[in-house]
């Protein structure tokens, strides 16, 4: 059997749940999961098609139509004492804040200031709903009651969430020659890049549950442990910086082999101040227009699809530095949209 186990710490909340939202839990196919979605934009270069795409996943992750069981076994283990952000909890702040219109029904704007954290964190954070409200203060749902036995004002964590610092370890396990050493090799490429760009739980393309990768140790593999550290770390690395330059039409999937570096910020005291400042820097990608009505990224909103700018917070020592990276690509099968990227990116340079 071969093993990776790879040891990671949690740097900004991650919003982890199964079934019952109200409380965290980690699931190994929600990992498996993540790491196929990262393999095919590390790896979905090398491939002509999409089928040719799809019968390489297979040989990795299994595939139900193609009937193919998936040889990679992967599990999932809390190390740190249960460190969790309880629901109810007033939600993190920031010295980073914007200005904000909103109109009314009445058609009267109003305006004021409002947290930068709260704007990427919304849905498991933000303010409690009417019927929230009164299930709290009918005793239905006591996590959301203050000191005075009333239902909490202001924003707050509607979803727990695993803390800052909580640490859990990713087993990654295959019988010998299940897979080839390139398949091994793309998985560890795979892991970089989820590492580098993404993180775990609800709003992780937001910066939310960003993770940092503390050691790898292995069992039973052509390689040391050293190796498959500096392996995932150079990949890390690698993935942080611009990728080439788009030629041709857009790609049908995201591709980390033509990202985008949109900003870096500085180095930040805290994973908060860190995510503030890339959370106003990210409200610069849609920007209103004078009647206060919305600016999508790339054109119309419709058709619906995951975004394409991904914000992630990294640990330096003590330090934090949040990025933030474009995948460009399409947004369906009918919907090119080069142009409308071509001039996103255009306004970025």
């Amino acid at each position: 059997m071969n093993c990776v186990d790879l040891r990671l710490e949690v740097v900004t909340p991650a919003f982890l749940a199964g079934a019952d939202q109200h409380h965290v839990e980690l699931r190994s196919a929600s990992l498996k999961g993540l790491l196929r979605w990262w393999w095919r934009a590390s790896e979905g270069h090398r491939f002509p098609t999409a089928a040719a795409l799809a019968e390489a996943e297979a040989g990795i992750f299994g595939s139900a139509e193609l009937k193919l069981k998936s040889p990679l076994q992967v599990g999932v283990e809390l190390l740190s004492s249960q460190m969790v952000i309880p629901r109810g909890k007033d939600a993190p702040t920031s010295s980073a804040q914007y200005s904000y219109g909103r109109k009314d029904r009445e058609g009267s704007v109003h305006t004021g200031k409002a947290q930068a954290l709260h704007y990427l964190g919304y849905g498991p954070m933000r303010l409690a709903s009417k019927e929230e409200r009164e299930a709290a203060e009918a005793g239905r749902d006591p996590a959301l009651l203050g000191a005075d036995r009333r239902a909490k004002r202001g924003v707050l964590y509607i979803r727990p969430a695993f803390a800052p610092g909580s640490v859990f370890k990713v087993r990654l396990a295959w019988r010998d020659g299940s897979l080839s050493d390139d398949q091994g090799d793309q998985l560890l490429r795979a892991c970089g890049a989820w590492l580098a760009l993404g993180g775990v739980g609800c709003r992780s393309r937001k910066g939310f549950g960003s993770l940092h990768l503390i050691n790898a140790a292995v069992a039973s593999v052509s390689q040391r442990a050293e190796q498959v550290t500096m392996k995932i770390r150079d990949a890390i690395k690698s993935y942080m910086e611009e990728g080439e330059q788009l030629r041709g039409a857009l790609p049908q999937w995201p591709q980390l082999r033509f990202r985008r570096v949109l900003h870096w910020t500085e180095l930040k005291p805290s994973w908060e101040e860190a995510l503030g400042a890339l959370a106003l820097e990210y409200r610069k990608l849609r920007p209103r227009r004078k009647d206060h009505e919305r600016r999508f990224i790339c054109g119309e909103a419709n058709p619906r699809r995951a975004s394409s700018v991904l914000l992630s917070v990294h640990r330096r020592e003590s330090k934090f530095v949040g990025l933030m990276v474009a995948l460009p690509c399409r947004k369906d099968e009918e919907s090119e949209g080069r142009s409308a990227w071509d001039s996103f990116l255009h306004s970025r340079t």
